[in-house]
């Protein structure tokens, strides 16, 4: 849990919190009612990743032997991926877009060596290694990692993660290449019939050639023909991209229940109140004009372009 103030990083703290993830179709009574009766060892609490919002309200509150700790109300964006990808580009967009994103990706794809394709999927725990190895060398650079510091990184319990998918059949591993270069890389996890859209990144010099969103088309037409899940799930957060690709927007939270014992309460209330003076400032600088000014200015000092 970071605790920032517009992009500055002010502090961290991590609880150790076990992963529970959330049924889409659950009432909020009914997942706290089914919260594990017990904590792993060493344990601290649980975090449940994109609940529905209904029933949820932001901010700071008992919950039985926890505190239960909403942050924001999120959008969750979402491809529903059944049926033929062909009715998909003709209902999600317009002939003028549908032609320049099909414009861009045989760009790409006219730059691939002979006999080779611009783009590949890492689906195999053998294949992990070499996937995680080219998409860590390319989140290095990227917006995510530099300024916010949550890009993919190349290590044991990362790679442990991927293969463990790998074996359950639900990993996805996406490389595009602009020639023999690695521009842009999509990891992709199944949960259930939900694919989950986990960490991406690309090479900046090369937005010229639109490389998230020819990855992009290319993930959404390789979950088409699988016809294994049903949706294509962006995750919480607005973002150009998701609005332009979702066939739908849902309201989602992550919650966080925390043991109610020692400091605890006291770092999520702290937590709540940074997050509320946070956005308070942004509002205030979107309203003077200087909040692009200032994203601009700190970006060239860390080297992000």
């Amino acid at each position: 849990m970071r605790y920032r103030l517009g992009e500055l990083l002010l502090a961290q703290w991590w609880p150790r919190l076990a992963l529970v993830q959330a049924d889409p179709q659950q009432s909020a009574e009914a997942l706290r009612a089914q919260l594990p009766p017990s904590l792993p060892e060493g344990g601290e609490g649980f975090v449940v990743r994109g609940a529905p919002a209904a029933g949820f309200p932001l901010g700071v509150r008992r919950c039985g032997a926890y505190v239960e700790y909403v942050a924001r109300h999120d959008p969750l964006h979402v491809v529903d991926v059944a049926g033929p990808f062909d009715d998909y580009l003709r209902r999600q967009f317009s002939p003028k877009s549908r032609q320049n994103l099909q414009r861009s990706v045989r760009k790409v794809d006219a730059l691939a060596p002979a006999g080779a394709l611009a783009w590949t999927v890492a689906t195999a725990p053998g294949e992990m290694a070499a996937f995680l190895r080219q998409a860590a060398a390319i989140s290095r650079h990227t917006y995510q990692t530099k300024m916010l510091g949550v890009g993919l990184e190349d290590n044991a319990s990362t790679l442990a993660a991927f293969e463990a998918a790998a074996h359950e059949g639900q990993a996805r591993g996406y490389l595009l290449h602009v020639g023999t270069q690695p521009v842009a890389f999509a990891w992709c996890r199944g949960q259930g019939r939900r694919m989950l859209y986990d960490t991406i990144g690309y090479l900046t010099e090369h937005s010229a050639h639109s490389p998230g969103a020819v990855l992009l088309f290319h993930i959404l037409a390789d979950l088409h023909a699988a016809g294994r899940w049903d949706v294509l799930d962006f995750g919480p957060g607005e973002a150009q991209y998701k609005a332009h690709f979702a066939t739908r927007c849902d309201t989602a939270v992550d919650l966080y229940f925390v043991q109610s014992q020692g400091l605890n309460g006291a770092r999520l209330q702290a937590h709540w109140i940074l997050l509320r003076a946070s956005m308070a400032l942004s509002h205030w600088l979107d309203r003077t004009g200087l909040k692009k000014r200032i994203k601009q200015l700190v970006r060239r000092l860390r080297g992000v372009r």
